[in-house]
């Protein structure tokens, strides 16, 4: 049975269906949250998420993508670059994690992978613009290994370092510049509702105290989340559901 319901909101229910089958296998070498993701959306209109246009790609932002990976910056693995440079700088040990994964009951055209990949088993994997990676062949793949760089906490939650300010190595300066001109494209094609400049990063700070400091919020801290929430999301057909409207491709703001 397949669960992919591809954005469209009208078969939720296909995600809260109750089975049996073993749709996914995941065996992984450290314990951490993990959240995986195959297909993405990124614009919302009736009850639909849709992929970007290839119109986004053209005008101003033409050969973007070329340009990025002659810098040798890819989307699809910014954070775990952003992490080993992290190490670099602050003489840290983000350790790899090794992700095993077998596909049982699920669309194989999917890799399901987390943001913070770093490489896949399979050198054949496409990559479908800045969005996903894409299985090869009419059958995709049953199984495969990803390597992921990442710290405890989710790659969304990740709150930018000293380093980004003021970076050190050429290494560094070379990601910094780079990454701005990838967020001017992230911030006008997929922040489809207004946010206050570093009004995510001040939530996503409360979140961090909250759930990793283990503090209690204040009131007014718990309404500036709450505000966030109410400014980015929307329910679904039924009128039940609470979806964002922001795709966040984890970028280091």
């Amino acid at each position: 049975m397949n669960f992919m319901i591809q954005g469209d909101l009208w078969e939720a229910r296909k995600l809260h269906a109750k089975t049996d089958e073993v749709l996914l296998k995941v065996q992984t070498s450290q314990v951490k949250n993990l959240y995986l993701h195959g297909f993405s959306g990124s614009e919302y209109a009736d009850g639909t998420w849709e992929p970007l246009p290839d119109s986004a790609y053209t005008g101003v932002y033409t050969g973007l993508l070329s340009w990025l990976a002659d810098q040798n910056f890819d989307p699809l693995t910014q954070p775990s670059s952003y992490y080993a440079l992290r190490n670099a700088a602050a003489n840290a040990s983000v350790q790899t994690n090794t992700i095993q994964l077998k596909v049982t009951g699920e669309s194989r055209y999917y890799m399901y992978t987390p943001s913070s990949t770093a490489t896949l088993s399979s050198p054949r994997v496409k990559e479908d613009d800045d969005v996903r990676f894409l299985a090869p062949g009419i059958r995709g793949l049953s199984s495969y290994t990803v390597q992921e760089l990442s710290s405890s906490k989710p790659t969304e939650l990740t709150v930018r370092e000293d380093w980004i300010r003021n970076p050190e190595t050429e290494e560094q300066q070379e990601y910094v510049k780079t990454e701005a001109y990838y967020r001017d494209f992230v911030y006008e094609k997929y922040l489809t509702v207004m946010v206050e400049p570093g009004e995510y990063m001040g939530v996503a700070a409360l979140i961090e105290k909250s759930i990793y400091g283990k503090m209690e919020l204040e009131p007014f801290e718990v309404r500036v989340i709450q505000n966030l929430i109410d400014k980015l999301s929307v329910t679904d057909c039924a009128g039940s559901k609470m979806y964002w409207k922001l795709h966040y491709r984890c970028v280091i703001n």
